[in-house]
């Protein structure tokens, strides 16, 4: 669900992992140098999977025109010499 409201209000797709990511360090990325052949063969027996969330048009539409209204009464509120603002 809240990969989806992040996937909406980017307007871009979002990699969900599989499971927990975990660090590697230099020790077993030296190892696995000499255990695979290229980069490519390395990264898909290391790297977790993934799930890809993808944003819907018609909220990130929504999300666009919130930002529009929030981004005129936040420089509204913060000019003194403006009398008033019209937002909606």
């Amino acid at each position: 669900m809240l990969n989806q409201v992040y996937a909406d209000v980017l307007g871009k797709p979002v990699l969900v992992p599989a499971g927990v990511p975990t660090s590697l360090d230099r020790p077993s990325l030296r190892c696995s140098r000499w255990s695979f052949p290229t980069i490519e063969a390395a990264q898909a027996k290391l790297c977790l999977k993934y799930t890809v969330v993808l944003p819907r048009q018609e909220a990130t539409a929504v999300y666009e025109e919130l930002f529009l209204l929030y981004r005129k009464a936040y420089f509204a509120l913060g000019n003194t010499l403006r009398r008033g603002c019209a937002v909606g």
